[in-house]
């Protein structure tokens, strides 16, 4: 039987054909280093449109109901950076050909959800093939109850063993699933700062924990032999706006902010999270890859449910679908396509600039 956590998105046509890079595709410079994506991402801007991007909802494809914001204007806006930044314009053939050598598998928590559904919302309405496959997991290490306090129950995080290492099962599952995976896409950290999570030891930092856990995956997905690209999602901002503990909310956010929204929780915010993961990645493979969604999101407080869909608490932490993960996923089909074009070198990556 299959885990209940694994989900996968088909989209089939009678055909598969396979297409040559287009022009524009082929003529990019595909030496998209860390300098110049926060180049980019830093002088792009939220510019207003007559209609969505992407024109589906919840009645065209699988979109969770907690996501699927009918009443929202904030898909009226497309994410637009300087000439020669991400000049992929995202059409069937840009999609056959992510697609043509494989499927995109994401891993993580919820937002990583939010941005699987808004791909395979995408590929969907282009009516092509591909795969997109999805594993389900809050905090990707091994969980094991520590006990209670004031009757919530501690839970203990092995960040030496990863969901692909730990279980001998569970290994062998997504073994399976990675082997016809081209784009592996790592996305966590939210459910990191819950107060009942207990790490390697009672005063461990937070971000010394996550930085723990990222290393530990690329460790165990190199030991798995898996040689794909991993691209690393930057973390996905928050946007209360009086404290996510205290009743926060953020239904007074109607448009775009003219400056980032940062906002901390637990003490962190996105950016810090950020440099954790950079840390991480310093010796990391050169296949796998940092994806700044940070920048863009950072302005969109309009852009989360808030109190559209549930009524007893405002959600400031996923996204309207269609919407701003539209945008995560533009940037990600343009990384794929920049990686593709000009694979890196074998060897360990070094020198990772300080996001």
């Amino acid at each position: 039987t299959r885990c209940s956590r694994f989900s996968r998105a088909l989209f089939i046509l009678p055909i598969i054909v396979f297409y040559s890079l287009p022009n524009e595709v082929a003529n990019l410079n595909s030496n998209f280093h860390l300098e110049r994506q926060f180049e980019c991402r830093k002088s792009g801007s939220w510019i207003k449109t007559k209609l969505p991007a992407y024109n589906y909802s919840a009645e065209s494809c699988t979109i969770d109901y907690r996501q699927s914001c009918k009443k929202s204007k904030s898909a009226l806006y497309r994410w637009s950076e300087k000439k020669g930044c991400t000049k992929v314009q995202v059409d069937k053939a840009v999609l056959e050909n992510i697609f043509a050598s494989g499927s995109i598998y994401f891993v993580g928590d919820s937002l990583a959800r939010n941005m699987k559904e808004s791909l395979a919302c995408i590929v969907s309405s282009y009516d092509i093939s591909g795969i997109i496959s999805y594993y389900s997991t809050y905090i990707p290490f091994q969980i094991t109850s520590s006990g209670k306090k004031k009757g919530v129950k501690k839970r203990k995080i092995d960040l030496r063993s990863s969901i692909f290492s730990y279980d001998s099962n569970l290994k062998k599952e997504i073994s399976k699933e990675l082997k016809n995976v081209s784009v592996l896409v790592l996305m966590f950290g939210h459910h990191f700062n819950a107060p009942f999570n207990r790490f390697e030891g009672p005063r461990t930092p937070l971000m010394t924990a996550y930085e723990l856990g990222v290393r530990t995956m690329i460790k165990d997905l190199e030991n798995l032999s898996f040689k794909s690209p991993v691209v690393w999602v930057s973390y996905s901002p928050s946007h209360f706006d009086s404290g996510w503990n205290m009743g926060g909310s953020c239904s007074s956010f109607k448009v775009p902010s003219k400056k980032p929204h940062v906002f901390k929780q637990a003490g962190y915010s996105a950016r810090d999270w950020n440099r954790a993961l950079l840390n991480a990645l310093e010796d990391s493979p050169a296949t796998h890859y940092f994806l700044d969604i940070t920048t863009p999101s950072e302005f969109r407080s309009d852009a989360h449910p808030n109190k559209m869909i549930l009524k007893t608490r405002q959600d400031c932490v996923h996204w309207c679908l269609p919407g701003v993960a539209d945008t995560w996923n533009e940037l990600l089909i343009d990384i794929i396509i920049r990686i593709r074009a000009s694979p890196d070198k074998k060897g360990k990556r070094t020198g990772l600039p300080v996001y």
